[in-house]
């Protein structure tokens, strides 16, 4: 296999732009735009005379130079429309905010809505145009809310916070790679809604769509899963998944069937292909109309699924490939594939950092390059056998591009993805071309009743195969966690086994063993450390005290309080999984417990050699001398003066945590900042991790 990479030219420039804009975002530096003009006009030069071929270099280092600098420049002005200095200065105050709708989500008390800001309004003052993204949410109501519609709002908005327990999902991160770093919540009455008739048209009627063939779906299936299965897989609606069927597509390695991608597009171009072709040949003229129907009917479908990462990517290239094919010119996959790249970096450069972005890309790089040489080293003669051992070869060569990233992100590997991604695949391709055919034929009585029976009967079997394969004895190996040294250490391997079925070289075969090796001595110091982890963990959950004494795979958690269900599995799993624990002793604060490395009884708790005093009252007697603590922990609003713990302990820092209300809080805080005590207020600051 050979490569030839003057075929390929945006390989060369995709690498500097995202390098520019990566920076961009790293740091907080601006630099002035006209320093673009410094490489530019050296590049002029350059191709204004003729250079020798040792003096080349000097082109390539201008034109990645520059394009460094413009990926920098792109980046710094995205942050500017998305965190405008006049909407970071906003938060300091309750004002009135005017936008216009662009995302919705229903959610089980509230309506989470992406505001794209137009103006800002203060009293007796006049308004001002205001950019920016903000979420805003509002209780549920009958309102019926409309992309594109306006919206008013009064409220002080606040930075999107990050994470307060260690490891737990970072919602702030996830929302920032979308253009969002505010959020405001809005009480009833400090809102109103305002229609417009025209606004966002085609976006809106293509919602409207959307949710009229959501309406047809709910006719015909009638099933909960069902109907979340085919809303999702059909038209890219996501949020009636239930959290059971994410952990069975997830943990069997087909959750990408779910997400509207590559695999829809090309459905749909073969579908269009198909049609048109039946309509006659298309030569001369016509195959320009061709072209355009072809361009209308993949974009068509991208928008009315949501316009996602990963459909629009989909998109560029197979746009991309039917403009090469109508110009008879030559495409080069890989040039296609980084040019589609390009073109959405340049449009939307925090797209880099998205997730969806990133493996989409990786999984389709993997295929293109990877999956001829996975399928040629098996021979099979059966059709059936054959056509199994290429599907498999896909998910192979996806896989494998795909594991490092797969692993860093979600800590898991599906064991059987091979066995799922033969349901699936062509399950898939049968539900969405069935319910692409409900949605056209529904009104015709018996073949949109026959249709409807169709899909329902696809769907739950490739529910129950799924289900089915989850229930195998290790579907899947979860509790990977790697960081990202590790993980750039895995795609060099992968880097080098690319290379070696490029140029042969055998060499390249230490080199790839050298990789595998360190990624094994980093993975099994990280265990060793897991191993000897002796920490305190104080979480912060609303409404109760959560505290973790981690002695390597063991753990003595103490709860107390009541609070939301789930809440305590929700702000320690991920922590307690990337810490290896495999043993969890969980005690309720009025209990007692002894053990190797821990004793815990009234409230007052030794591990190790750290000491430590839960607090709800000052204990019913004095004592002649007070006790030395490393840390006392006041849960649950104590009523007590802190200065009165002086006369019972020698404490060396004071904590409080989300069992306590906000005054309680608030009044502790000014206490210790006065009198000079230290302290850490894990209800705004996160959780406390007491470790060596």
């Amino acid at each position: 296999m050979t490569l030839n990479w003057r075929a390929a030219p945006f390989i060369r420039l995709l690498l500097p732009l995202a390098m520019g804009i990566g920076l961009s975002f790293s740091t907080s530096y601006t630099f002035p735009h006209w320093w673009l003009l410094i490489p530019f006009l050296f590049l002029l030069v350059l191709q204004s005379r003729k250079t020798l071929p040792h003096q080349q270099w000097w082109f390539g280092t201008s034109l990645s130079l520059f394009l460094c600098l413009f990926g920098w420049s792109l980046g710094s002005q995205q942050l500017q429309r998305f965190r405008p200095p006049p909407l970071m200065k906003a938060t300091e105050e309750v004002q009135f905010f005017q936008g216009r709708i662009i995302a919705l989500s229903e959610r089980e008390s509230s309506t989470r809505i992406g505001l794209q800001l137009m103006q800002s309004m203060l009293p007796d003052q006049p308004s001002a145009p205001l950019r920016g993204r903000l979420l805003v949410y509002i209780a549920n109501s009958e309102q019926v809310f409309r992309i594109g519609d306006q919206l008013q709002i009064k409220g002080r908005i606040q930075p999107i916070p990050p994470p307060k327990n260690p490891k737990a999902f970072d919602f702030a991160a996830y929302m920032q790679s979308q253009g969002y770093y505010y959020q405001v919540f809005v009480k009833e009455k400090q809102w109103q809604y305002i229609p417009v008739a025209k606004a966002a048209y085609l976006r809106r009627h293509a919602t409207d769509l959307r949710k009229q063939c959501l309406e047809i779906l709910k006719a015909h299936l009638p099933s909960a899963d069902e109907y979340a299965i085919g809303a999702a897989l059909i038209t890219g609606e996501r949020s009636s998944l239930s959290p059971e069927i994410k952990a069975g597509y997830a943990s069997t390695g087909a959750m990408h069937v779910l997400a509207v991608s590559g695999l829809h597009v090309g459905l749909i171009y073969v579908g269009l292909q198909f049609l048109l072709g039946l309509l006659g040949y298309w030569y001369g003229r016509w195959k320009w109309l061709k072209m355009a129907l072809l361009l209308l009917g993949i974009w068509g479908f991208a928008y009315f699924t949501g316009a996602t990462a990963s459909v629009i990517r989909a998109a560029c290239m197979f746009s991309f490939v039917l403009i090469g094919q109508s110009l008879k010119r030559y495409t080069n996959i890989y040039n296609t594939i980084a040019a589609s790249a390009f073109c959405m970096l340049v449009i939307n450069p925090i797209l880099l950092f998205n997730i969806g972005f990133q493996l989409s890309y990786l999984a389709l790089t993997g295929i293109v390059f990877f999956q001829g040489i996975i399928y040629q080293s098996w021979y099979i003669a059966n059709p059936i056998g054959n056509y199994c051992w290429k599907l498999s070869s896909v998910a192979l060569a996806a896989q494998l591009t795909t594991l490092p990233i797969s692993l860093y992100y979600f800590h898991q590997f599906p064991v059987y993805f091979l066995l799922s991604g033969l349901v699936v695949v062509p399950a898939a391709m049968i539900i969405l071309s069935v319910g692409l055919g409900l949605f056209v034929f529904n009104g015709v009585p018996i073949l949109g009743m026959v249709l409807g029976k169709i899909l329902y009967a696809c769907i739950w079997g490739m529910n129950a195969v799924i289900f089915f394969l989850q229930q195998l004895p290790a579907s899947t190996l979860s509790d990977i966690w790697i960081d990202i040294p590790m993980m750039l250490t895995l795609f060099m391997a992968v880097l080098l086994l690319g290379a070696y079925y490029l140029f042969y070289y055998k060499r390249l075969w230490y080199g790839l063993a050298s990789c595998l090796l360190l990624f094994s001595i980093q993975y099994n110091l990280q265990a060793w450390q897991q191993f000897n982890k002796k920490e305190i963990v104080v979480y912060q959950v609303k409404g109760q005290t959560v505290i973790d004494c981690i002695d390597g795979p063991n753990c003595l958690r103490i709860v107390g309080g009541e609070g939301k269900p789930g809440a305590v599995d929700w702000a320690t799993t991920n922590y307690q999984s990337y810490s290896a624990v495999k043993n969890i002793t969980q005690v309720d604060m009025t209990d007692s417990i002894e053990g190797r490395s821990w004793s815990y009884q009234g409230g007052f708790l030794q591990f190790y050699d750290w000491r430590m005093a839960i607090l709800d009252t000052l204990p019913p007697t004095k004592i002649s001398s007070p006790i030395g603590l490393d840390f006392a922990l006041l849960h649950d609003n104590p009523r007590l003066e802190l200065s009165e713990l002086e006369d019972y302990f020698a404490i060396e820092q004071l904590v409080w945590d989300g069992s306590n209300d906000y005054w309680s809080a608030k009044n502790w805080r000014t206490y210790c900042e006065e009198g000079g005590v230290q302290f850490v207020d894990v209800r705004e600051e996160g959780a406390l991790v007491i470790g060596r």
